[in-house]
């Protein structure tokens, strides 16, 4: 992002890889969280967000680099059908492909030019329940919601890019999404692939849930486990992960110390882990507790 109207300067001598964005172009008040500009403020010597650039300049080299992974974004508008209407950013480079060939297309078009075929499906369903979501958000409330994915694009070349594509998204009165904009960060040097995920962030009630898709087999795998535990040892799980000691545990629920530690030994033994520690792990990633 750059603060100023003129364009994100580039340089040859960096990677293709990374789109460089330079302090002297960058907004101080875009930067600074909102706490460091507040307490910047507190300074009567730094009335505004001028001085503030100001004092980033002086403290610091004006021609510093910092490096985002490549990105795109795209427009999609219309309304029973939302078609791609414009592209712009590292596109071809991301995905092997002419951003010509997109416009147009409508997002399971998209999907299957761009998408491992796999991944597709359960991409269709994550943007099904966000339209529905939104739908179902009072239309005061709906410019707060924000949608974040994390998925694979499949370039032309077969290899996969992780990614992560943040949505906003506008539905009409009548519950009709008639365009969205979709921002598309490169994190290949972070992860080799994602795990297919999204996220909601609610702006002004600064809420966030995280979804994940799990297939029947999975679903009943995480029965299974579930049953795997007692009632009363996943009291004594919750009450480890909390941090509680085994004493601790044992006044909240009412019960003595030694029969907290016989339900924690049954607990290692039947999950086949050596510490409390692992068996949190453990509880965490089966969705136990």
């Amino acid at each position: 992002y750059s603060g100023s109207n003129r364009p994100i300067s580039t340089n040859t001598k960096y990677p293709n890889h990374f789109s460089p964005i330079r302090i002297m172009e960058t907004n101080w008040a875009v930067v600074a969280p909102q706490r460091w500009r507040d307490h910047w403020r507190e300074n009567p010597a730094l009335k505004n967000d001028a001085e503030l650039t100001g004092l980033l300049r002086k403290h610091f080299d004006p021609n510093l680099i910092f490096c985002t992974g490549q990105y795109f974004f795209f427009v999609m508008e219309g309304g029973q059908e939302v078609k791609v209407k414009h592209i712009e950013g590292n596109f071809e480079q991301m995905t092997g492909h002419a951003r010509e060939h997109f416009i147009g297309k409508s997002l399971l078009e998209m999907h299957r030019l761009s998408i491992p075929p796999e991944d597709s499906p359960i991409l269709m369903g994550f943007s099904q329940f966000c339209y529905d979501f939104l739908s179902n958000t009072l239309p005061d409330k709906r410019n707060q919601i924000k949608f974040s994915f994390y998925l694979n694009i499949l370039h032309r070349s077969g290899r996969l890019v992780p990614v992560i594509q943040q949505d906003s998204i506008y539905i009409n009165a009548e519950g009709i999404p008639e365009y969205s904009f979709s921002f598309v960060t490169d994190i290949s040097h972070l992860k080799t692939k994602n795990e297919l995920m999204f996220s909601i962030l609610a702006i002004d009630e600064q809420g966030h849930q995280q979804f994940k898709c799990f297939s029947a087999k999975e679903l009943k795998l995480q029965a299974e486990e579930r049953e795997l535990l007692t009632i009363r040892e996943r009291q004594i799980l919750s009450g480890l992960a909390e941090g509680l000691s085994s004493k601790q545990i044992a006044a909240d629920l009412g019960i003595a110390f030694h029969t907290v530690n016989t339900h924690r030994q049954h607990m290692l033994a039947k999950t086949g882990c050596k510490s409390s520690a692992e068996l949190v792990r453990y509880a965490l990633e089966h969705t136990l507790i």
